[in-house]
C-alpha cells in the first residue's frame, strides 16, 4: 500500500483523542507521537502515521486485511501473565544419563606386556545427555570409575586424540579383541581414526618419552645421593624471614618470562634485588625437590622399588620410554599405529634389566634422533584437519541424541 494512502481506523471510546490510554494511564509516547483526531472526525490516517502510532503503543493490535484497508481493533488492556514454568515440560531428547559408546582394555594388557598380577586398565568414551551440550551447567569432561578405569566425554577425547596425546590417541588402535563396548557411533569414530594421524606425534610422543626419562634420572639421583634433609634459608644466604613478598616474587618471574621485560629489569632494577630474587627462586625449587622426594619415598610401588634397588633405575619406566619412542618413529615413517607390540620380547627384556642405565641413555638418545628424522621425512600432514574432526564430533553427538 502506498505510504500516503489513507485507511479508516476504528477507535474504541477510551482511545479517542484527548483521552488517557485507558484505566487512568497516560500513553508515555502521547506527547511525542502523532495526535489522534477529535471525537466524531473521519478517523483516517496515512499508513506511515499508523505505523508510527503502532510503534509507540505498548499494546498488541490485530491488523486484518479487508479490501486493501487495515482495520485496527484494540486488544484487552492487560494480557494474562506468562507462566514462569511450563506445567508439563517437554521430554528431553536422547538418554538422561551418559552412555558408554566405546571402551577398551588399555595399558600393559593392550601392549602385550602384561605379566601375572598386572593390572587391567580400561579407558572409554561417553556421550552425555542433551543437557551436557545444550544446558548452561554442562557436564564433566572425565569420569573416573576407579584409578584404572577412566572414561572421557567425547569432546575431550577427540581434542586430546587430535593433539596426539599418547594415552588417548592409541585407544583408537587397540585390537578388536581388546574392545569391551563398541556402539554404532563408535564404529564411525574408529572408521575415521586415520584422520587423527599427523606429525604432531613427533612432538607429543617425544615429550611423553622425555618426561619418562626425566623421571628415571630423578629417581636414580635420589637412589645414589638421597637428600639429607629439607633445605634451609641459611643455605641460600637468605634471611630467616622472607625479604621479598610472594606477590613481588611472582611479578618478577612474570617480567622475566619475556625477553623485553627481562632486559628492562636488568637496566632498571638494583642488582642486589635481582640476586635476592634468584636466591629465593632457588630456595623454592629446593623446597619442591624435597617435597617430591618425600612423596616418592612414601608412595613408592614396592615392585618398582625392587627393580630400582636391583638395577639402579626404574626398568619398567625404561620399557615404556622405549615403547613410546619406537611407536612415534613407526607412526611417522609408516602411518601405522602398533599398540600391541611386535617387539614385546625385547621390551620385556629391558624391563628385566637387559640394558644398563648408560645403555638406556645412549639408546634413547639415538631413538630421539630417529624420531626427528622420521618427522622431517614423514608424509603425514603437519596437523589433522581440526574442523573436519570437529564436524565429526558434532555429527556423532547428534546421531546419538536422536
Amino acid at each position: 500500500m502506498p505510504p500516503d494512502q489513507k485507511v479508516p481506523r476504528r477507535l474504541e471510546p477510551w482511545r479517542r483523542a484527548g483521552s488517557s490510554t485507558g484505566r487512568g494511564r497516560r500513553d508515555p509516547g502521547a506527547d511525542s507521537g502523532p495526535a489522534a483526531p477529535a471525537a466524531g472526525a473521519d478517523h483516517c490516517f496515512p499508513v506511515s502515521t499508523l505505523i508510527a502510532i503502532g510503534r509507540q503503543s505498548c499494546r498488541q493490535r490485530d491488523v486484518v486485511p479487508d479490501h486493501g484497508q487495515a482495520h485496527w481493533s484494540a486488544m484487552p488492556d492487560r494480557l494474562p501473565p506468562r507462566p514462569a514454568v511450563l506445567a508439563t515440560p517437554p521430554a528431553p531428547a536422547g538418554p538422561a544419563e551418559p552412555t558408554v559408546i566405546f571402551e577398551t582394555v588399555h595399558g600393559s594388557q593392550a601392549y602385550g606386556l602384561a605379566r601375572a598380577g598386572s593390572d587391567v586398565d580400561r579407558k572409554g568414551i561417553v556421550i552425555g545427555p542433551a543437557a551436557w551440550y545444550f544446558g548452561w551447567i554442562g557436564g564433566p569432561e572425565q569420569l573416573e570409575v576407579t584409578p584404572d578405569h577412566v572414561r572421557y566425554d567425547i569432546r575431550k577425547f577427540m581434542r586430546l586424540a587430535a593433539q596426539a596425546n599418547p594415552t588417548v590417541f592409541e585407544l583408537l588402535w587397540t585390537r578388536p579383541e581388546d574392545h569391551l563396548v563398541v556402539a554404532p557411533v563408535a564404529v564411525r569414530l574408529l572408521d575415521a581414526r586415520d584422520q587423527f594421524l599427523s606429525k604432531r606425534v613427533a612432538e607429543r610422543f617425544g615429550r611423553y618419552a622425555h618426561s619418562q626419562l626425566k623421571r628415571i634420572r630423578t629417581h636414580r639421583a635420589w637412589l645414589l645421593d638421597p637428600p639429607a634433609g629439607p633445605p634451609s634459608r641459611h643455605e641460600f644466604d637468605l634471611p630467616e624471614r622472607m625479604a621479598v613478598s610472594a606477590d613481588q616474587l611472582g611479578a618478577a618471574e612474570a617480567l622475566r618470562a619475556s625477553e623485553a621485560t627481562a632486559a628492562l629489569m636488568v637496566d632498571t632494577v638494583e642488582p642486589n634485588f635481582i640476586e635476592l630474587l634468584n636466591r629465593e627462586k632457588a630456595y623454592k625449587a629446593a623446597q619442591l625437590h624435597w617435597k617430591q622426594y618425600r612423596s616418592w619415598l612414601a608412595n613408592r610401588n614396592q615392585a618398582r622399588a625392587a627393580l630400582e634397588a636391583q638395577f639402579g633405575y626404574d626398568t619398567k619406566h625404561a620399557m615404556h620410554l622405549v615403547r613410546l619412542q619406537r611407536m612415534a618413529e613407526e607412526i611417522l615413517r609408516t602411518g601405522v599405529v602398533q599398540v600391541h607390540r611386535p617387539d614385546r620380547d625385547e621390551l620385556l627384556a629391558i624391563r628385566d634389566g637387559a640394558w644398563t642405565y648408560d645403555e638406556l641413555e645412549r639408546r634413547t638418545e639415538d631413538l630421539a634422533a630417529d624420531i626427528e628424522r622420521a618427522g622431517t621425512a614423514s608424509t603425514l600432514p603437519d596437523e589433522p584437519d581440526d574442523l573436519a574432526l570437529d564436524a565429526l564430533c558434532v555429527s556423532l553427538i547428534e546421531e546419538h541424541l536422536r
